[in-house]
């Protein structure tokens, strides 16, 4: 049995060469054979927990762009603007302002976790 093929495109897709595929298992044989073992989709997270607090270290390290140990406002401006969000510099430095503990005007670690927590 061939494999279907959807080559009209729809609203969503409209390149003239697109088609879709459906993998040899979908087919009407009902023999356990016919199913391919594949590899999960998504890998498997490593054996060893990582905790909450090590997650938001490394989404930290992902802010922290100059490896300093601090998040400023430009580095948090980058960050919203990565994800398409253009948020003004006054309110990023007043988003700074609110969880900057020391005075420095630069998100430290601890800042950024009561931020993302809070």
């Amino acid at each position: 049995m061939g494999i279907p093929t959807i080559s009209k495109p729809t609203k969503w897709f409209s390149n003239k060469g697109l088609s879709l595929n459906f993998p040899p298992f979908l087919s009407k044989s009902k023999s356990s054979t016919s199913l391919p073992l594949l590899p999960p989709a998504v890998p498997l997270p490593p054996l060893n927990k990582t905790t909450k607090k090590e997650e938001l270290r490394q989404v930290f390290h992902r802010f922290d762009h100059d490896g300093d140990g601090k998040i400023s406002s430009e580095e948090l401006s980058a960050y919203f603007a990565s994800i398409g969000d253009n948020v003004s510099s006054s309110v990023v430095r007043r988003v700074i302002k609110d969880f900057d503990n020391d005075g420095d005007e630069l998100l430290g670690f601890e800042d950024f976790v009561e931020l993302m927590e809070g």
